[in-house]
Parts: C-alpha cells; sequence; structure tokens
C-alpha cells in the first residue's frame, strides 16, 4: 500500500499529477489520489496566484509612486524662487478667503463686506464721500479696520481673524510640508486650499506625520494673527456692542438667541420637533438633526462635500435641506411669537 493521499507532499503530489497518466512512478505503483489530496493541490496552486498576483500589484505601485516623485521634481526644478500665494487684488484675496471655510468652523456670512451709507447732508449734496467719516451703527453688529476702515458685519472673532491675515498674512509665510514642493502660503488656512488645489489632497488624505504638521501651522498661524487682533480692532468702540444684542427666547424652553441669524431659530425648533435630514447618499440610513450637521455627515463619513455629490443626490439634499426649513417655519410663530424678541438691557456703566 503506498502512502495515505492526505500525506503526501505538495511535490509529491505534483509528481503524481504529472505521471498519472503514465501509471508507474520510480517503480512504484501510483495510488489513487483521493478528493482531499486533490482539493489540496488546488489551494496551493491558489496560494501561488495569489502571491504573483500580490507581487504585480507592489511592482505596479512601485512604478506608479516613481512616477509620481519624477512629476514633482520637474515641477519643483521649474520654480526658480519661492512662490508667495498672494492676490494682486484685493476683492479677488477675500473672495478666495471666503470660499475656504474648513478651519475653526469659518461661516461665509460672518465676515461679510458691506457699504455704509453717510446721512450727512454735506454728502448729499454731492460734496465728495472720502470728506465725510460714515456712522458705524453698532446695533447691527459692525466692526471698522483701524488700518484700511473696512466696515465688516458680524460679531464672532473668526471673521476678524481673515481679515488680519489679509494685513499680516505675509509676515510669516508658511511653506508647504509635501516634497518637492517650494510654494509658500500666507497663513494657514491658505494651506489647506493650496493642497486641494495644486496637489489634490484634503485633510483626510494626509498621513498622520502630514496631518499633524497641517494642524500644528494652522494653530501657529492662528496664534499670530490673535496677537495682531488689538492694532487693527483696538478698542470697544470698534466693535460689537453686546448691550444693544437683540434677543429671542424660545417659549417651550426659555433660552435665548440672537437675532443675528433666522437659521439659529429654525435649528432650534427642529430639536423640539425632531426634525431630521436624511443622507442623501443611497444605501446610508444616517438622519441628522441639522442641516450643518448633514453636511458634515457626508464630508466625515462619504468624504464628500456639496459640489462632489451628482445631480440625483444632490438633488435630495436640496429637497432634504427644503423640507427641513418648511417645517420649522411652519412652528416659528408657536416657539418666537413676535412678542418674544426681547431687548437685552443695557449693562451698568460700571461694568462697561
Amino acid at each position: 500500500m503506498g502512502k495515505e493521499a492526505d500525506f503526501y507532499t505538495l511535490e509529491e503530489l505534483e509528481l503524481l499529477a504529472e505521471v498519472a497518466t503514465r501509471g508507474t512512478m520510480e517503480g512504484r505503483k501510483v495510488p489513487k489520489i483521493t478528493r482531499h489530496s486533490a482539493e489540496r493541490y488546488r489551494r496551493h496552486l491558489l496560494d501561488q496566484l495569489k502571491d504573483e498576483a500580490e507581487e504585480v500589484h507592489q511592482r505596479a505601485l512601485d512604478v506608479l509612486e516613481e512616477i509620481n516623485e519624477t512629476v514633482t521634481t520637474l515641477a519643483g526644478a521649474q520654480l526658480n524662487q519661492e512662490i508667495y500665494e498672494t492676490e494682486d487684488d484685493e476683492e479677488e484675496r477675500l473672495e478666495r478667503i471666503a470660499e475656504e471655510n474648513d478651519i475653526m468652523g469659518i461661516e461665509d456670512d460672518s465676515a461679510e463686506m458691506i457699504t455704509i451709507e453717510s446721512d450727512d447732508e454735506d454728502t448729499q449734496r454731492g460734496q465728495s464721500a472720502e470728506t465725510t467719516t460714515p456712522t458705524v451703527n453698532f446695533q447691527h453688529g459692525l466692526w471698522q479696520c483701524r488700518s484700511c476702515k473696512e466696515i465688516l458685519k458680524g460679531y464672532r472673532r473668526n471673521g476678524l481673524l481673515r481679515h488680519v491675515g489679509i494685513h499680516e498674512g505675509g509676515t510669516h509665510p508658511i511653506s508647504c510640508f509635501i516634497e518637492g514642493c517650494r510654494t509658500k502660503c500666507k497663513w494657514g488656512h491658505l494651506l489647506r486650499a493650496h493642497l486641494r488645489k495644486r496637489h489634490k489632497l484634503s485633510a483626510g488624505d494626509l498621513n498622520h506625520e502630514q496631518h499633524d504638521r497641517l494642524i500644528e501651522e494652522e494653530r501657529t498661524s492662528c496664534e499670530r494673527l490673535q496677537s495682531s487682533l488689538h492694532k487693527y480692532f483696538p478698542s470697544r468702540s470698534s466693535r460689537f456692542d453686546r448691550r444693544l444684542e437683540t434677543l429671542w427666547k424660545c417659549q417651550v424652553c426659555q433660552k435665548q438667541l440672537v437675532e443675528y441669524q433666522e437659521y439659529d431659530r429654525l435649528r432650534h425648533i427642529g430639536t423640539h420637533e425632531n426634525i431630521l435630514c436624511p443622507c442623501p447618499i443611497a444605501g446610508c440610513v444616517k438622519a441628522c438633526r441639522t442641516t450643518s450637521g448633514l453636511r458634515e455627515h457626508l464630508k466625515l463619513c462619504h468624504k464628500l462635500r456639496a459640489a462632489d455629490l451628482n445631480d440625483e443626490q444632490h438633488g435630495r439634499l436640496f429637497e432634504t435641506e427644503r423640507k427641513f426649513f418648511e417645517s420649522a417655519r411652519s412652528h416659528l410663530d408657536r416657539y418666537f411669537p413676535p412678542d418674544a424678541k426681547l431687548q437685552q438691557q443695557a449693562d451698568d456703566e460700571a461694568s462697561t
């Protein structure tokens, strides 16, 4: 009797497969190949094919990496001097900064540029507006830059930091940390825009070391802008006067909300009425409590922004947001009736 089939080595099984049609092997009768030994031999062949496929895949990745390194090196060689990402036109700079709102929760309407019309009679008679000083209405949350006299709308501190970055951003430029890239950005917020537009990388695509470097650069940039904030917005006289804030009081939970944005009241109503915003991605069962939370879910879980959605997904997102606001507005008088609008009492002069 020959060996049991399950105890043949892989080399012997290969020989058995080759000489099975001849009937003999080294003067010994070939034993019957059982189903178990054949299955073992099949698995052995599959493992070999898998190893070969992994080697081919790894070689392809190595070649692709070499190509990327070559392209990056050639692109860096064409830069004869350090490039500062600045815009010659101040209006274009402001527009570009407003588009990039990833860092520190900046919102597009937090530093909206507005025009102040003077009620001065001399101006109405045709004299030049440059000879008159516009009156800043602090009740609407206006900020005036001491350097350029720009008027900013909104009381969020981050909006002021963005404006300070226009004046102070080039003082301490930040170098791109991607190998072979010599680009320098004026401040940390523009570094994300550079990574996305030049290198096609979002924060989620960076490795651990690169992501830590990005966060550190943004933190350092924010601290530098914060240290220069008093230079352009030096005193309470040029900031939003909270004594004139107009508040809305919720009739259910008695919470007070600033009148600045209707969205805050609608979002608050959504928490009471449990209005949910389902995810527009097919197969995802996530439902968020606010429209901003839904967009954050798309960014974190699906790595998608609203601009990355296809027509069908974008249509579902638009319809979800429309239904959310319509439903919340239908309850607006219940939670925030007209008599719930409160004028905050002025603080004592000693407290100011």
